[in-house]
């Protein structure tokens, strides 16, 4: 909106003062102008009055740059569906951790990977966009119970990764496993049929030995993957 206005009043600068016979001082009309942008636009004049108006018009058009920027970057780095993190982003933050725990600049770490258990039969049954329903619900549980620094991503389809740092022994645990029970609770209703979920968690948590981003991962997922061909609905949790 704002480049728009700028254009036109480029225009409407020009033709008052290269056009009209009537001898207007530009920096009377830059003044007209900047108290337009104050009033519509919510800009305060104090910081610009000291600049031309066509200064003015490159500082927006470098704030809208900016702007876009921040815009296509959270696009980027996070999951429109559930509003948690992407797989790059939790890669490069997982990498990160690894290395600050390994260099002893954090006490411990915790993986977690999970998963919708029967999540197929979902999408097959009552549709994709149901499935989507129920995505989204799960992350919105994740975001209201894990801590603010704990980082919660959508690692693909149905499964969900989550990095918690500096967390005492056990406490990643019962969280978890609350977590679970509040999953197991949650209703939907699908073409008038009330639908429940649950959900595994495999739990790997590092206190005492030094790993690598390949061990890490592969530990959390064979708990994982344990923890689905043993019942499901359960959280199979290691120290190591």
């Amino acid at each position: 909106m704002l480049v728009i206005f700028f254009e036109a009043a480029i225009f409407f600068r020009l033709l008052i003062t290269k056009k009209f016979v009537w001898n207007f001082d530009p920096a009377v009309i830059d003044f007209y102008i900047l108290n337009f942008l104050a009033y519509f636009f919510s800009v305060n004049v104090v910081n610009y009055s000291s600049l031309s108006f066509f200064e003015i018009k490159n500082k927006f058009e470098n704030m809208k740059l900016v702007e876009e920027k921040e815009r296509y970057k959270k696009i980027a780095e996070y999951d429109i569906l559930t509003g948690l993190v992407r797989k790059f982003y939790m890669e490069r933050q997982l990498d990160e951790a690894i290395d600050d725990y390994n260099c002893k600049r954090l006490d411990n770490l915790v993986l977690i990977f999970s998963d919708i258990d029967d999540f197929k039969n979902i999408n097959d049954t009552y549709g994709h966009p149901n499935g989507d329903i129920v995505l989204a619900r799960v992350g919105a549980i994740f975001k209201r119970n894990f801590r603010k620094d704990d980082i919660i991503c959508r690692w693909g389809g149905e499964e969900f990764l989550i990095l918690m740092k500096n967390v005492r022994k056990g406490f990643a645990y019962n969280i978890i496993d609350k977590l679970r029970e509040k999953v197991s609770k949650q209703n939907f209703s699908f073409d008038d049929v009330n639908v429940s979920i649950t959900m595994t968690f495999g739990v790997c948590a590092v206190y005492d030995s030094k790993i690598t981003y390949e061990e890490l991962i592969k530990t959390a997922d064979d708990l994982l993957y344990e923890g689905k061909h043993s019942g499901k609905n359960k959280v199979v949790y290691k120290e190591i």
